[in-house]
């Protein structure tokens, strides 16, 4: 499913891209930049929330073990830091238990590495769309 980011109003949200790859998140960046969306790119889950503005719209794409982002009982991260935006999550190798576990903690979506940018993108327009 596609979405014209203009058409939809979409184009004032923005895309939080938390990485401590910089090759990930410069191709993110690019990647949803040239589909005419903002995005902020982040070294860490700690820079990202130390920059969150109140009231912040988009939504989050973290690159990292599911474990740094949800706590042993199923809470994400982000509920302390009051963020109620959309989260996608990146992964090295797809199983069902991250997959599982990364949605039980509210994750919209799960995407694998090597990740396609057309999927990618669809994936990032389709949060975007539930704010």
């Amino acid at each position: 499913m596609s979405f014209t980011p203009t058409s939809s109003g979409l184009t004032a949200l923005k895309v939080f891209v938390v990485s401590g790859d910089a090759a990930i998140y410069d191709s993110v960046k690019e990647l949803v930049e040239a589909a005419n969306l903002q995005a902020e790119t982040f070294p860490s889950l700690d820079a990202f929330q130390d920059a969150l503005a109140p009231g912040s719209r988009g939504c989050l794409l973290l690159d990292m073990q599911i474990d740094d982002w949800c706590d042993q009982q199923g809470q994400p991260g982000m509920v302390a830091a009051g963020a109620t935006m959309p989260v996608l999550i990146l992964i090295d190798r797809g199983d069902v238990v991250t997959a599982v576990r990364a949605l039980q903690c509210g994750v919209v979506d799960v995407i694998e590495k090597p990740f396609r940018h057309a999927s990618l993108l669809d994936s990032i327009l389709q949060a975007l769309e539930r704010q």
